[in-house]
């Protein structure tokens, strides 16, 4: 097992080869579906969306700005969990809260594209849990204190605006009958960079890795895309981190994006601060 453990990442009490990685931790790392009231497509795609379990709750991870803005906007119980239960029946389950980030302080305002709702554990017997990254910060290295040398890799799973394509069954008068969006996933291998005048306060900058053989395009899609890093300890056994989300992205490959360190933060508040009306 010592063998094993140094060539592979323990991933929710599961030893995970590093080749097989990527397709498990996607089960996690869902597009943001939004229910539309008054459209032929029922659910729409909008970017990407990180699904975590923190002290038994569960919560969703993304940017305010998916939703929109103005009388336009979306809100966030429009934020369906789409899943298959036991009987294989296609269940879209909306939040039980969410939660706004508001601060007095104007430096603090970049803060505030930060959103998070929560699901409730059960519906019609069907447990969620499966589809929870089991999130656990105090147990991870803090991404901004890691060592470069210590870095064995870093990438972020999104959903790239540019892989959406959309199906539409018409009937004989070629009205629309069915119809449906199918999105996919892509990942992105980053590396750190130095500041620079683009980046927004209380970011960590991070860029498309030198050796990254992908034309990175349009980034759209990729805000509240989860970044990871893997890393080694003094053992040079290999561990699992969670960096942050993506809030911001250019066609030059630059991204940045929110800390996990001020994630945690924001969900122990949640948490103990008991269950909020949605915002």
């Amino acid at each position: 097992m010592v063998a094993t453990a140094k060539t592979s990442i323990l991933l929710n009490g599961i030893y995970v080869k590093f080749n097989a990685l990527i397709d498990i931790l996607q089960r996690f790392c869902q597009p943001l579906t939004l229910h539309n009231s008054n459209s032929i497509y029922e659910i729409s795609p909008f970017g990407s969306s990180f699904l975590v379990e923190y002290k038994t709750r569960k919560f969703r991870l993304f940017t305010r700005h998916q939703l929109g803005n103005g009388e336009q906007a979306y809100s966030p119980e429009k934020v369906l969990l789409i899943f298959e239960d036991y009987q294989s029946n296609r269940v879209g389950l909306s939040p039980s809260n969410s939660f706004s980030l508001k601060f007095n302080g104007q430096n603090e305002k970049s803060l505030e594209d930060l959103a998070i709702v929560e699901y409730s554990q059960q519906i019609g017997g069907a447990d969620i849990e499966r589809f929870f990254y089991k999130l656990d910060l105090h147990a991870m290295s803090e991404f901004d204190n890691t060592d470069n040398k210590k870095i064995v890799a870093i990438f972020a799973i999104g959903y790239p605006s540019r892989f959406l394509t959309a199906e539409t069954s018409f009937d004989e008068e070629y009205l629309p009958t069915e119809a449906s969006l199918n999105v996919g996933y892509a990942p992105l291998f980053l590396e750190r960079a130095n500041p620079s005048p683009w980046d927004i306060e209380y970011r960590t900058a991070l860029q498309a890795h030198h050796r990254y053989n992908r034309d990175v395009g349009d980034p759209d899609g990729f805000s509240g895309a989860p970044v990871f890093y893997i890393y080694e300890d003094e053992a040079r056994q290999s561990h699992l981190g969670f960096a942050g989300i993506i809030t911001d992205g250019s066609k030059e490959g630059r991204f940045n994006i929110y800390r996990a360190s001020d994630i945690s933060r924001y969900l122990i508040r949640a948490c103990n601060y008991g269950r909020a009306a949605f915002a």
